[in-house]
């Protein structure tokens, strides 16, 4: 399969420009992007026979004659908002909506997704050095979050008892022996790897049932797995959801992936907690390093907002404790939570 070939066409360069530039942050490299601001030039690029994937074009410059072309998805971007689409490969898009729902539309309507374009993946590590601070769930609710924005998203638990599943429909363990194979790092991981992989709004490596140190595998083994996923192209986020314990073989899983979500709650013995790790790692990259709060009530005290903690870590979100009933706690529940949508647009 070619590289798919998308044409951006409108006379305002600088309204095209943040949808470039979202097309180019989502694919890459592996998309022909072509962008057209003159209408003289638009008529001459036309004037032969062409092969495009996607044409984004405005309104006032769309003509039936582009129907000749061999344009598999064409969007007509309006000036009015509209309800209806003309067919399955013609689509209008209300020109004023945001970029990024115009990339979603694009994308889904286009069916881009699906034709197996290398991905550039980002890893997420999800750590917290506090036990009961709702890592798991947090880490589950990016995933919902990120793929309820049409993202493509693996969760990975690492922990040593893995029981995520309560949050998921089905509620089967690993079977294929891709678990006792992964201490080995065999060369063809990958095939093995798709017959471990659930999916419901995201994928996700299923549960093994016997702990991670009864099968041997080590730090250095994920380490493998995420290159392996990573080349493969599959994905555009891997969240890794590590354990409690912050050793050296953690350390460095932190600098080998792309950025580091901290968890945290705002009351005094979860920051005493905190303090001795932000003391212990060079969190100043801000870009790397996300750091937020679980649980928050409002009407509690806000131990993080002290100076000795403040003047050495930002929060970037407060995700407020849920009040609905824990039998409601689902991943619908969580893809649709406000403050993990909030959350979600921090990686995207």
């Amino acid at each position: 399969m070619g590289t798919p070939v998308i044409i951006l066409v409108d006379s305002n360069e600088r309204y095209l420009a943040p949808l470039e530039l979202k097309l180019i942050e989502k694919f890459g490299a592996n998309i022909d992007l072509h962008i057209i601001t003159d209408q003289i030039f638009l008529t001459s690029f036309f004037n032969s026979p062409r092969k495009v994937d996607v044409l984004v074009i405005n309104e006032e410059w769309y003509s039936p004659e582009f129907e000749r072309h061999s344009i598999d998805f064409t969007f007509i971007l309006s000036e009015v908002e509209v309800d209806e689409n003309r067919d399955d490969k013609c689509h209008k898009i209300y020109k004023y909506t945001s970029v990024i729902k115009i990339l979603n539309d694009i994308v889904d309507k286009s069916n881009l997704e699906a034709n197996d374009i290398a991905l550039n993946t980002q890893v997420i590590m999800a750590y917290s050095p506090i036990g009961g601070v709702g890592k798991t769930t947090l880490s589950l609710g990016l995933c919902a979050a990120l793929s309820k924005q049409h993202r493509r998203v693996l969760y990975m638990n690492t922990e040593s008892f893995q029981s995520f599943q309560f949050m998921l429909k089905d509620k089967r363990y690993c079977t294929n022996g891709f678990e006792k194979l992964l201490g080995t790092r065999p060369e063809n991981i990958m095939r093995i790897f798709q017959g471990a992989v659930g999916k419901e709004l995201f994928n996700y490596v299923l549960p093994f049932k016997q702990a991670t140190s009864a099968l041997n595998i080590v730090a250095e083994d994920y380490t493998y797995l995420l290159d392996s996923i990573k080349a493969s192209g599959q994905f555009e986020y891997i969240v890794m959801d590590s354990t409690v314990d912050f050793t050296v073989e953690k350390s460095m899983m932190m600098r080998h992936c792309d950025k580091v979500l901290i968890a945290t709650m705002q009351d005094e013995i979860s920051v005493m907690k905190l303090e001795p790790l932000i003391n212990n790692i060079d969190c100043s990259n801000q870009n790397k390093f996300v750091f937020v709060c679980n649980k928050y009530k409002e009407n509690e005290k806000n131990y993080l907002i002290e100076e000795k903690i403040a003047s050495k870590c930002v929060m970037n979100a407060y995700i407020h404790d849920f009040q609905e009933e824990p039998d409601q706690h689902n991943i619908d529940f969580l893809a649709n939570n406000a403050y993990l949508q909030k959350l979600a647009y921090i990686f995207i």
